[in-house]
């Protein structure tokens, strides 16, 4: 927590450390580097997330927090990929990930470990007018206590999706209402039917 409020404007502190990394129902992986005085200088940090990549699910790794000392910072990406052990192949997301790749593409480790993939953010809003000319559409907040009635909406859209992480009850559990700030789900509904939550 501290190498990284050193290293970066945004502060944490360990509440969100231990939520992003302890309490992901998925695992983390963690490597760090140390000087000669035992001093943590530089980590890499990852979150294992199950998602799906055109409806078929793999095991993918979210490089989160990759970050150095800026006097250490010399030789530490390949230190750490001698260092790092998965005992599968695996997607690598997010842009440490990809520039992980992009700089060692032609080194062993990454050549056979790291399948990049670039996600694109795509934002889908719904404004009033189009909303208006659905058939008796509504917007209600989601109780958390019927946070299951997603996973089956999950399972007929997961199909649709070309990349997407698992979003089934147990991923928006946590990364939604155990996180130290306060989040909130809304549901689409037609007909007493649930099309969509945002």
């Amino acid at each position: 927590v501290k190498l990284f409020n050193s290293c970066f404007d945004k502060k944490i502190d360990l509440n969100y450390w231990n939520w992003k990394y302890k309490q992901n129902p998925y695992g983390f992986n963690i490597t760090v580097a140390l000087n000669k005085n035992g001093e943590i200088v530089g980590q890499y940090c990852n979150q294992f997330k199950p998602s799906t990549y055109f409806g078929k699910e793999y095991k993918f790794i979210s490089v989160v927090d990759l970050c150095c000392k800026q006097e250490y910072r010399g030789g530490f990406l390949k230190c750490i990929l001698e260092l790092q052990k998965f005992p599968f192949k695996f997607f690598s997301v997010n842009f440490p990930g990809e520039f992980i790749f992009n700089k060692f593409k032609n080194y062993e480790r990454v050549r056979g470990l790291i399948k990049p993939i670039i996600l694109e953010k795509r934002l889908f809003f719904f404004t009033n007018i189009y909303l208006r000319k659905m058939d008796k559409i509504y917007v209600e907040k989601l109780d958390i206590s019927k946070i299951k009635e997603l996973d089956g909406f999950w399972e007929i859209k997961k199909n649709e999706l070309e990349v997407s992480v698992v979003r089934n009850s147990n991923y928006l559990t946590w990364r939604m209402f155990k996180g130290p700030y306060r989040n909130e789900l809304f549901v689409f509904k037609q007909k007493n039917k649930l099309i969509g939550y945002f």
